[in-house]
C-alpha cells in the first residue's frame, strides 16, 4: 500500500517557507506522493506551479493533482503546463482531472457550468494525443483547436 497526503495549499496565509518544509519532512518521513486540490475562487495556491516547485526540493515523492479542474482550461494549455511540472519533476506527476461543480469557479473562468461534461469529455480526448506531441485538429462542441504538436 502507499500512502500520501495533501499539501497545505489551502491554509489560510501559507507560506513558501510552510508548503516547501512540509513536502520536504513528507519526504523524509518515507511518503509516497503529495497532493494538491484546484480551486479557483478559493484561498488556495495553483496546483501546477506549485507541484513544480515542490519538484525542486523533493527527489523521490510523487506528485498529483486530486483534482485539477480541467474543464476550466484550454486543453492545449493545460498539456503544456503538465508536460512542463512533468518535465521539471524528473517524471513523477500523477494527473487527477474532474469537471467540477462549484458554480464560482465557472463564473470567474467564464465557462458555462452546464457544460462541463461535454468540456471534460473533450479535454481528455484532447490531452493524450498533445501530451503525446501529436498535432491536434479538433472540432467539437466545447473546443475547436487545430494545432501543432505541443513540445517542450
Amino acid at each position: 500500500m502507499k500512502f500520501g497526503i495533501a499539501l497545505p495549499a489551502q491554509a489560510a496565509g501559507v507560506t513558501r517557507r510552510d508548503v516547501l518544509g512540509f513536502a520536504e519532512r513528507a519526504e523524509r518521513h518515507g511518503l509516497d506522493c503529495l497532493w494538491v486540490l484546484d480551486r479557483l475562487v478559493y484561498e488556495s495556491l495553483a496546483p501546477l506551479p506549485l507541484l513544480a516547485a515542490v519538484s525542486a526540493v523533493t527527489e523521490r515523492v510523487r506528485l498529483g493533482t486530486s483534482i485539477l479542474l480541467a474543464t476550466l482550461w484550454n486543453p492545449i494549455l493545460l498539456a503544456k503546463e503538465v508536460a512542463t511540472v512533468q518535465r521539471v519533476s524528473g517524471g513523477r506527476l500523477m494527473l487527477g482531472i474532474a469537471a467540477g461543480a462549484r458554480e464560482p469557479d465557472f463564473h470567474a473562468a467564464g465557462v458555462p457550468l452546464a457544460s462541463r461534461g461535454r468540456r471534460l469529455e473533450e479535454t481528455v480526448g484532447l490531452l493524450r494525443p498533445a501530451l503525446a506531441g501529436r498535432e491536434v485538429d479538433h472540432h467539437g462542441q466545447a473546443f475547436q483547436i487545430k494545432t501543432g504538436p505541443v513540445t517542450l
